[in-house]
């Protein structure tokens, strides 16, 4: 970023090299050649610049597009959940839109049993986490997160209400079922919460 950049975002030099420090790490790629004389950026920087423009949509895309020379995931600082049960963390596959897939393997920096905890710890900046949509929306909305790949999602299962028989149901239990039922029609909750949606 040239200084006049910086400039007119009040950031300090030394704030933007420890930025683009970061995002080279977890890129696991180097975007610039540093010598005591110049900066310049290196052949995947050039790309990488080209692609984002001005826009968050297209520097996610291109955070993306320059991960995936490498192979997008396991490289970055990762927030995943273990299951309290097994002790196992949750792998998932993820997908886009064409049909591709690719395993969604973080690396395994921080450890929870818990979604909050990791959407949490991602808006502290500590790493990236995989997180169904329901429990982000409110902090992508806010500026909070940011999809690092728009375009892929992982399929996490239906939202289902279970009861235990259609027969004899009490009022007040079909009551609050109609309730979600119509807070999601009225707040386009299912098309909201849809990873596979950009």
């Amino acid at each position: 970023m040239p200084l006049s950049h910086a400039r007119r975002l009040a950031l300090t030099p030394a704030a933007v090299s420890r930025n683009v420090a970061l995002l080279e790490r977890n890129l696991g790629v180097r975007l610039f050649q540093r010598s005591t004389r110049k900066l310049t950026l290196t052949e995947a920087g050039e790309r990488f610049l080209v692609e984002i423009g001005d826009n968050l949509d297209a520097l996610q895309a291109a955070i993306a597009s320059v991960s995936t020379d490498r192979g997008d995931l396991a490289d970055l600082d990762g927030i995943v959940m273990r299951s309290s049960r097994t002790g196992r963390v949750h792998h998932r596959t993820m997908r886009n839109a064409a049909g591709g897939k690719m395993p969604a393997q973080l690396g395994e920096t921080i450890m929870v049993n818990d979604p909050a905890a990791m959407r949490e710890a991602a808006i502290l900046g500590l790493g990236v986490a995989p997180l169904t949509v329901s429990d982000v929306l409110s902090s992508i909305e806010r500026g909070e997160l940011v999809r690092l790949l728009p375009r892929w999602y992982a399929d996490a299962g239906a939202i289902s209400i279970y009861y235990a028989t259609r027969a004899l149901l009490p009022a007040k239990t079909r009551v609050f079922v109609d309730f979600v039922v119509e807070a999601f029609e009225r707040e386009r909750l299912a098309e909201r919460f849809a990873g596979s949606i950009g």
